[in-house]
């Protein structure tokens, strides 16, 4: 793995009695997704703004939403094809002292050309030495993105090249957002300071859902329709089953198998699974879905949580302390953390390469069970997830993201860069 770059900023760019004249320069550029956008715009709702000058690099289509966070975003188009361009003029405009990023393909290469420290928010399946399922794949298309540039021989042109997606994705402070039980660092890495967990980054609902309909008519606030609808079905078990937003075709056709043994059970569903073919009339009055959803009031308020361990919605679970099933996608970065939280007695996780038979009998076992508030598996749940929520908060109160930017603007400068 390539050297990372630790440039230094002139002092007086940090120093406490100079901050409130000169605050850090902050640029956040996230991946073009939600669920990498959030955790950042988490991040610098933490950072004190007599200290820190803020902005993010988006695509165009999400700047009003991010802007209806009270944050500067950059009048710049951050499009795929054109690769480390808005990066370069954001650098030109802006003048980061830092840039912080969540999977962004080209950060490594921007970073480096403009020698600038870079902090990347990390998950499982991009940290270096971990042993991940063989034969599994990324969710991202990260491989695809490395394929492309090995296509340009680099090299040949006396240029870095990223050899792994731990090239692409690690930075010269790494955050985790989650905490040390669930994504478990390799021995090599325990003693590494430049990996840091900063417990779940997430939003409330009414800053999350409030500004919706700027991503696209599509959407809405929709948290009163939710929540008269948990009102109306309080007599009975509510279920929480989200796909995510990549629809794994390995979850999405067994979607309707999932809903219609849940409803067979007089089981009100709460899902972003839209398509209800094949259920009758009597029973859509038990399904509330929707592309987007007020995960924490559903969370906080449902029995049971069917997920796939996507970025970030697994926190959801434990922060809330619901039972859960997690279904495989095989994708490792999702799997192997299921199969964490399945080793802690957090959930259930059913494998994608389980024979259709063996799946749905797992599935069918495992619903009877933690729908029963009485079962063993749902005490055993419930206890795991008490102390695992501990673990998550204490990791959130013991992250000061100030001083983690501070610590780094510290260090000497690596000689280490892109060409």
């Amino acid at each position: 793995m390539s050297t990372p770059i630790t440039p230094t900023v002139t002092n007086h760019a940090f120093e406490n009695k100079q901050q409130s004249i000169n605050p850090v320069k902050v640029l956040f550029i996230p991946n073009p997704m939600p669920s990498h956008i959030i955790p950042l715009i988490a991040l610098a709702k933490k950072l004190n703004k007599d200290n820190f000058d803020t902005a993010f690099l988006l695509p165009k289509a999400f700047h009003a939403y991010v802007r209806a966070f009270k944050f500067n975003v950059l009048d710049i188009d951050k499009k795929a094809e054109d690769r480390t361009t808005p990066e370069m003029i954001a650098f030109s405009k802006f003048k980061p002292n830092v840039v912080v990023d969540d999977l962004s393909y080209t950060t490594a290469f921007s970073t480096r050309f403009g020698q600038i420290p870079r902090i990347s928010v990390v998950r499982r399946g991009v940290i270096p030495h971990e042993i991940n399922t063989p034969g599994y794949k990324h969710s991202s298309k990260a491989i695809q993105f490395l394929e492309s540039i090995e296509k340009l021989n680099l090299p040949s042109l006396g240029m870095w090249t990223p050899k792994s997606i731990a090239d692409l994705f690690i930075g010269d402070v790494n955050i985790i957002p989650s905490s040390a039980s669930i994504e478990e660092l390799p021995e090599q890495l325990k003693q590494d300071t430049s990996y840091v967990y900063s417990g779940a980054l997430t939003l409330a609902d009414d800053a999350l859902m409030g500004n919706l309909t700027l991503l696209g008519a599509q959407y809405e606030d929709n948290r009163a329709k939710v929540e008269a609808f948990v009102n109306t079905h309080a007599d009975r078990p509510i279920v929480y089953f989200t796909h995510g937003l990549t629809e794994p075709t390995e979850i999405t056709n067994k979607a309707q198998f999932i809903i219609k043994s849940l409803l067979n059970k007089g089981v009100a569903v709460i899902t972003n699974f839209e398509d209800n073919s094949g259920i009758s009339e009597e029973q859509r009055k038990l399904i509330f879905a929707a592309p987007v959803l007020p995960m924490q009031f559903i969370c906080s308020h449902v029995n049971l949580m069917i997920h796939h361990c996507g970025s970030g919605t697994y926190n959801y679970q434990v922060l809330h302390e619901v039972p859960a099933i997690i279904l495989g996608s095989r994708c490792y970065d999702r799997d192997d953390v299921a199969k964490q939280l399945n080793k802690k007695n957090a959930a259930v996780f059913i494998s994608a390469d389980l024979s259709d038979d063996l799946w749905y009998a797992k599935f069918e076992k495992a619903a009877e069970s933690l729908l029963n508030p009485g079962s063993e598996e749902y005490q055993a749940q419930k206890s795991a997830l008490a102390l695992l929520n501990s673990e998550m908060r204490q990791s959130s109160t013991d992250f000061d993201f100030g001083d983690v930017i501070v610590k780094l603007l510290s260090k000497p400068k690596s000689k280490a860069s892109a060409i």
